[in-house]
């Protein structure tokens, strides 16, 4: 840098606050919580939220260089950051420490606790980096990150800033291939998480210090370690395959971009207004709800929840109990990420309880208004027509007609014939048997018309004059079900007018 843009460094006030950094973090956040609820659903993640955490990585680097003309010590400045973060941490590690062992009965592993507030826990080894709430392997890699910044921090007022960055930059990626290479010991969860986030956070800081200083490019083409950190960081993971870098940079850009977005809206057009303070409410949340969700969503509602949602409402589907579970824990999350925000920071929550309540109405109505569709009792009968044909060779096996409860065939419509001419129908519910018809002439039942009538509490099948009524427990099936196997394997439409299943002999 040349010797003016240095001193007007020097001398220069702390940086105005940027107001889209609060909605960037909401938006991360929400992606967050959406990856991993998507997850418990057993649902594709067409949204890939993972990114925001690759946001929460570089929007931390960004904030710690954009902040970084304020003047403190070493330990000063340690101590005002980690302060922000292991409060919140520490309490919700004892919450779950204590929840584990009383509630689910989960032996105390001393040294397990260790780790973890020592914010070791993903370097000690495979059976520690994830065992007590997946969320904690982020305070693993971050309060490391932290530490690396602070010993750096003394010269990013000084002319040497980029090239630190730059260097800090080179020598994360390094690392992050060592424990690619080297480190098998931490486990696949660690490997996938910790190499690629790394370089994002210096990267990050590189953006913040040109934010600070109000430098371009051009300033920027003067330091040849950071275009050195920035090719290594290319060529490292392409040469060896580990494209995770790359993309992790990429997605976690995009969705700190739609949080500058959102707030840029805002800030143009006064309706959009409210929604960026939604955004910003969440941001404000964003760390206490991270720590909180997954926890409830993973550990809480596989061990209790679901198990008492099913006695309590055994005519729900394991997809809709899996929903209500995460109505449940998703609004108690807020909830608890709020309340744990008020008593760790009640200041700041005074200055923005309005969007923060129009949040925790939002997500409470939400919950609450999904929980009453899925209770909602099916009183409707639904009614398909089908056309079976059964080939003359047919050996003796049995096929699927009609199944509802997904592709787990929660209720199954079957056709059974002998390999001599003869067939009957038969109808299982989650793989126990409920009724069947008796054997027919097998050309003789294929060529009647079958109709199929499902209600919530009675299956009935009817070709010609043979007729098979099977009670179910309660239930909900879902619609669309699914007609036939193999090469008829199709779904329809509920209340589809006619559906045909070929059966052919293999």
């Amino acid at each position: 840098m040349d010797g003016p843009s240095c001193n007007a460094t020097l001398t220069a006030p702390p940086p105005a606050r940027l107001n889209w950094i609060e909605p960037a973090k909401g938006v991360a956040i929400l992606m967050v919580v959406l990856y991993h609820t998507l997850g418990f659903l057993q649902l594709p993640n067409y949204w890939h939220g993972e990114f925001g955490v690759d946001a929460f990585v570089l929007l931390s680097g960004f904030g710690l260089a954009y902040a970084s003309a304020r003047k403190e010590s070493f330990s000063r400045f340690l101590f005002r950051r980690l302060s922000k973060l292991l409060p919140a941490y520490y309490v919700v590690l004892a919450l779950c420490v204590l929840v584990d062992s009383y509630a689910f009965q989960v032996p105390f592993d001393a040294a397990n606790v260790f780790y973890h507030a020592t914010c070791t826990h993903i370097l000690a080894g495979e059976q520690y980096g994830f065992s007590i709430n997946m969320s904690f392997w982020f305070m693993g890699m971050i309060v490391p990150l932290y530490l690396w910044f602070a010993a750096i921090r003394g010269w990013l007022s000084g002319p040497k800033g980029y090239a630190v960055l730059g260097a800090s930059l080179g020598l994360s990626t390094i690392v992050g291939a060592l424990i690619m290479y080297y480190g098998q010991w931490m486990g696949n969860s660690t490997l996938a998480h910790l190499p690629p986030r790394l370089p994002s956070f210096f990267a990050g800081a590189i953006l913040g210090l040109m934010f600070q200083r109000h430098d371009g490019l051009a300033v920027l083409s003067k330091e040849p370690l950071v275009f050195a950190g920035i090719a290594l960081w290319g060529w490292l993971p392409l040469a060896n395959e580990w494209t995770g870098y790359l993309v992790a940079l990429s997605g976690g850009a995009a969705m700190v971009a739609a949080g500058v977005a959102i707030s840029r809206l805002g800030e143009k057009y006064a309706r959009l207004e409210p929604l960026a303070d939604i955004f910003a409410a969440v941001g404000a949340l964003s760390f206490e709800l991270y720590l909180i969700h997954q926890y409830l969503l993973l550990q809480v509602n596989l061990r209790y929840l679901v198990p008492a949602l099913t006695a309590r409402w055994p005519q729900c589907t394991p997809y809709e109990l899996r929903l209500l579970a995460a109505c449940i824990s998703l609004v108690t999350a807020f909830w608890l990420a709020w309340g744990l925000r008020w008593l760790l920071a009640r200041r700041e929550c005074a200055k923005s309880w309005r969007p923060t309540a129009r949040v925790l109405t939002a997500v409470t109505a939400g919950g609450a208004a999904l929980l009453c569709i899925t209770l909602a009792p099916q009183t409707s009968m639904h009614a398909y027509d089908l056309s079976v044909q059964i080939a003359p060779s047919m050996p003796a096996s049995s096929e699927p007609i009609l199944c509802f409860g997904g592709t787990g065939c929660g209720d199954l419509v079957y056709l059974e014939h002998d390999g001599a001419g003869h067939a009957r129908i038969g109808v299982d519910h989650w793989s126990a048997p409920l009724t069947q018809s008796p054997w027919v002439d097998a050309r003789a039942l294929a060529a009647q018309p079958w109709k199929v009538f499902v209600t919530p509490t009675m299956l009935m099948v009817r070709a010609g004059d043979l007729t098979v009524n099977a009670a179910l427990p309660p239930h909900r099936p879902n619609d669309p079900p699914v007609f036939g196997r193999n090469d008829v394997g199709f779904s329809t439409a509920a209340n589809a007018a006619t559906s045909h299943v070929i059966l052919v002999a293999k």
